[in-house]
């Protein structure tokens, strides 16, 4: 992997770290732009996708619970925080494998 993708999950990283979570997965679905190499791509598109219905699904679970707003925000972080992982998890592994340029 080159030293820009590197840096650019080290950057996501940090940001997890600080509680950033949406900006993590900004910087990280920006990184597509730079990957040329249609089969990762694809893959990456599809992995985004599954990780959104799955962001989706469970924000709206957690909306529709009623009860103490300080849980709800809890878990909205929480859940927030792992899209953000699974985004950098995924990505990481990706760029490593197919030592994309």
């Amino acid at each position: 992997m080159n030293d820009f993708f590197k840096n650019r999950l080290d950057m996501a990283h940090a940001l997890i770290d600080e509680g950033q979570y949406e900006t993590a997965v900004e910087v990280i679905q920006n990184l597509k732009v730079r990957i040329h190499d249609s089969t990762v791509l694809t893959n990456m598109n599809l992995h985004d996708s599954d990780v959104e219905n799955q962001f989706n699904t469970r924000f709206q679970n957690i909306a529709m619970k009623a009860g103490d707003p300080t849980v709800g925000y809890t878990n909205l972080l929480l859940l927030k925080k792992w899209r953000a992982q699974e985004y950098l998890k995924y990505y990481d592994h990706m760029l490593r494998e197919h030592d994309v340029q």
